[in-house]
């Protein structure tokens, strides 16, 4: 019988946050059949940050990075099509901006750091607590 479908329901409905069908198998299969596609896509889009990670012989650890995972999430949620910066841009013009944010960040938490806490002087192991 090629074409024809059987279906028996199982329960009469089944509502949740992705999902909500009333014996309409029409939609519980465009669902089941989306689920099955995005985890295809899945699936390859791992496969290809697996071999990134493998032939960029990046540490397996950094995914567990607060700034890996807060790029990945920023990436999804950019609307459109996103170019990541060339060699040159990240060498250059980026190198040099995150070198002044970093400094500016350094500078402001030492100086939060000596109005709570006070400072004192090291100096080649020397330090003036008796």
């Amino acid at each position: 019988m090629e074409g024809a479908q059987i279906c028996t329901p199982l329960v009469n409905s089944i509502e949740g946050p992705n999902i909500s069908i009333n014996n309409n198998f029409r939609t519980f299969g465009q669902v089941l059949l989306l689920k099955v596609l995005n985890s295809t896509r899945k699936q390859k889009l791992d496969k290809k940050w697996a071999i990134f990670f493998y032939e960029a012989n990046i540490p397996f650890n950094v995914v567990r990075h607060l700034t890996f995972l807060k790029v990945v999430k920023v990436t999804f949620e950019f609307e459109t099509y996103y170019k990541p910066p060339s060699y040159h841009g990240l060498h250059t013009n980026l190198l040099k901006q995150s070198k002044v944010d970093v400094s500016k960040q350094v500078t402001e938490r030492t100086w939060n750091s000596i109005h709570k806490y006070g400072k004192t002087i090291c100096f080649n192991n020397w330090d003036n607590i008796a």
